[in-house]
């Protein structure tokens, strides 16, 4: 024992002057302590042995069959997996993928098992050996292939991360801290760390959550230089359709509506409009029907019939805001291609706008959406 150990012994013994004594005269003040602990050992041990002994049953070596053929028992009971491998005898559990022959595989059975690598069982083999029966023979397949005669495939083995292990890894030779030390460490940094313009009260501590804001553009238009100049004519274009929209709020005051804004109340209450358009100014044009989606409730469904079959596409109200908003139709058609419509690009002219809603309503409704329209393809 060592020094230190033998003092602990010493002061819980309360020997005494054990802070003066040295090694030797310590192993010889706690020697008989010392041989009383190790013939206490020796006694546990011995009563641990003894009831293991006692635990562990005789397994009888049970007059019982170990083999997989039923006729071939001989009167003796059918032994259980467990017994079979006690007694010593695991050949005959395995059933063998050839199965033509009339019974079972009986491990005392005088047939010639194959166990090559060959897919078909070559001359003066009896039966097909499987990779369990001919290891438990003591003779390995060549190749792990199965016979054509249906035995099921064998489970593949489990892919295991290739780590490396810790005893492999390059350690850094410098003297590792704790993490205690590396936390202190780092809130001390933070704490020391000012900005330079500002007084030290104001700490240049980086905050994670929030995320730096993006520098805006100064330049509004990238092909345009004149910004100003560029958004007047804009507003000047726009003009026209924004008084349209206030005279339509003036005879149309009353919709099902009311939060929604001049034209895409007007859809709104609609519910179906009605367009044409031409792929090319020889074919005839198309009629195509613009309804609110029955499945999606903020969705639009557009519907035509192209040489003779009919074709839908949903759509969101993105590709109808483009319409409503800025009163492009074309906007709106490109959308709606992207989006899995497969209508033509030109927009020819509009047919009509049909609806169920009330007749003075309706008229008046129509009208406005037709000029709006006209306007839009026309310029």
């Amino acid at each position: 024992m060592k020094l230190k150990e033998l003092r602990k012994l010493a002061s819980l013994h309360k020997i005494k002057g054990r802070s003066k004594m040295n090694k030797a005269q310590l192993e010889v003040a706690l020697k008989p302590i010392l041989q009383a602990k190790k013939s206490r050992k020796r006694r546990s041990v011995k009563r641990k042995r003894r009831s293991v002994k006692k635990s562990r049953k005789k397994i009888k070596k049970a007059s019982v069959y170990c083999g997989n053929n039923g006729a071939a028992t001989n009167g003796k009971p059918i032994g259980t997996k467990h017994q079979c491998l006690k007694v010593g005898i695991g050949k005959g559990l395995y059933l063998p993928c050839e199965r033509s022959y009339g019974g079972v595989y009986d491990p005392i059975d005088d047939r010639k098992m194959y166990c090559g690598d060959k897919i078909d069982m070559p001359p003066g083999y009896d039966i097909m050996g499987s990779p369990s029966l001919c290891l438990k023979v003591g003779i390995g397949l060549g190749k792990a292939q199965r016979a054509r005669n249906g035995c099921r495939k064998p489970r593949r083995s489990r892919k295991t991360s290739r780590k490396r292990k810790a005893s492999r890894k390059r350690r850094s030779r410098k003297p590792r801290r704790s993490r205690k030390q590396r936390r202190k460490r780092k809130a001390s940094r933070k704490k020391n760390k000012f900005s330079m313009f500002a007084p030290p009260i104001y700490s240049m501590r980086p905050n994670k959550k929030r995320r730096p804001k993006p520098i805006k553009k100064r330049n509004c238009c990238n092909e345009l230089k004149n910004c100003r100049n560029h958004n007047r004519y804009l507003i000047n274009k726009l003009k026209p359709y924004l008084e349209a929209e206030r005279r339509f709020k003036k005879t149309v005051p009353k919709l099902s509506q009311p939060r929604t804004l001049g034209v895409d109340a007007l859809l709104a209450d609609l519910g179906l409009l009605k367009f044409s358009y031409a792929e090319k100014p020889s074919k005839q044009p198309l009629t195509i029907y613009l309804t609110k989606s029955k499945k999606f409730g903020k969705k639009w469904e557009i519907k035509f019939t192209k040489d003779g079959k009919s074709h839908k596409a949903d759509f969101g109200s993105a590709g109808m805001s483009d319409f409503t908003k800025h009163h492009d139709a074309f906007r709106m058609v490109r959308y709606v291609r992207r989006h899995g419509g497969k209508i033509p690009y030109k927009v020819e002219k509009i047919v009509e706008a049909n609806t169920n809603a009330p007749t003075k309503q309706r008229k008046e409704a129509e009208k406005k959406v037709i000029e709006m329209m006209k306007k839009v393809t026309t310029s």
